[in-house]
């Protein structure tokens, strides 16, 4: 019987930390994007976002991390839980979930948008820049080469990035984020759309260097003619 007594509070802890913690918002809320995150549960392999919207449908986002980025449509609002999808790669039998919604209202189309996306391309990197944004001190460059699920970021507080180590002939998506205004990140924020880029052949690149250094090469001989014939007037007269 005291063995019995014993193992009940040891019960009741189990089943009280059946729960997902500390769902939050880790990103501005954009207009069709918004980064979240949660306390990773332990041998959770895979996580499942749902919930409903307002105008009324169903929303369903699959993560094996405990960190995500959710899609989201203008002007939309959401009510999100997240449950864990997977134990060790194999379905869950038991709910594990969050026991709060987060709500989410989507950036209005009215909201400024990061303009003028140009790109500047190698073999194997993009230099890009865009139009400043009022007050931005930080922004986050996104960017994919066709699999929209892939993204990869980097971050700058200048209105241009550079994306190195990609491969050649190859066209990348990429858009950029306001991610905080004077030092500080605000609950919504202005994005730029999709703008599609292409690296050069590594060729180009080739023909592009030995312009540059034959450019180089012939400024220097210019150079050294002109004080040849400068001291040869110079010693004539």
């Amino acid at each position: 019987m005291l063995k019995l007594l014993c193992l009940i509070p040891l019960f009741s802890l189990a089943v009280e930390s059946q729960e997902i913690t500390n769902f939050r918002l880790i990103s501005p809320i954009y207009k069709t994007r918004v980064d979240v995150a949660w306390d990773a549960y332990p041998n959770a392999t895979s996580y499942i976002i749902s919930g409903i919207t307002v105008p009324k449908s169903t929303y369903q986002h699959y993560s094996s991390n405990n960190k995500t980025t959710l899609s989201l449509s203008p002007e939309v609002s959401y009510g999100l839980i997240c449950m864990v999808y997977q134990f060790n790669n194999i379905n869950a039998t038991v709910t594990v979930k969050t026991n709060k919604l987060l709500n989410v209202k989507a950036n209005s189309n009215s909201f400024p948008d990061v303009t003028n996306l140009t790109s500047l391309p190698t073999s194997t990197s993009l230099r890009i820049s865009w139009d400043a944004f009022s007050n931005a001190t930080l922004y986050t460059v996104v960017y994919t080469a066709g699999n929209m699920f892939d993204e990869t970021t980097l971050q700058t507080n200048q209105n241009f990035a550079n994306i190195v180590g990609l491969k050649s002939m190859t066209s990348y998506s990429v858009m950029v984020l306001v991610s905080s205004i004077n030092n500080t990140q605000p609950n919504y924020a202005a994005q730029s759309s999709w703008y599609i880029f292409n690296t050069t052949s590594e060729s180009n690149s080739n023909q592009t260097s030995k312009a540059t250094r034959l450019a180089r090469t012939n400024i220097g001989g210019l150079i050294i003619f002109i004080f040849t014939l400068y001291f040869y007037v110079n010693k004539i007269c």
